[in-house]
């Protein structure tokens, strides 16, 4: 199902706007939808991992899990190359509890775990 979306702009940009795409032979719609498209591409890449010789495409943000007060690790979700869903798994570091950065929390090129879901 598609969706609509409606965004302002001063009538003389969106003037111009339609008089250049016209002038190239391209619907003004079919240009914001390709632009859209591919930001999302470029912005929705969470990183892949390998493991156990296989490669995995995060597609979600890793995540804290774990009771505060223990050993907490890190979650996320991902698909493999035929497009089953797997969560991946890592141990934090050590010293984690006095990192600040959280981007050091993980080895994050070597997961614990990779879970066919």
């Amino acid at each position: 199902m598609d969706a609509k979306f409606q965004i302002r702009l001063p009538k003389e940009l969106y003037q111009k706007f339609k008089d250049i795409s016209k002038s190239n032979a391209q619907t003004p719609s079919l240009l914001v939808r390709n632009w859209i498209e591919k930001y999302v591409e470029e912005n929705n890449n969470y990183g892949t991992v390998e493991f156990e010789g296989k490669e995995y495409t995060l597609t979600q943000q890793p995540y804290i899990d774990g009771k505060t007060d223990d050993r907490p690790h890190y979650r996320a979700m991902a698909v493999d190359k035929e497009g089953n869903d797997h969560e991946v798994t890592w141990n934090v570091v050590d010293y984690w509890e006095i990192i600040e950065d959280e981007s050091e929390s993980c080895d994050w090129d070597e997961p614990e775990s990779v879970e066919k879901i």
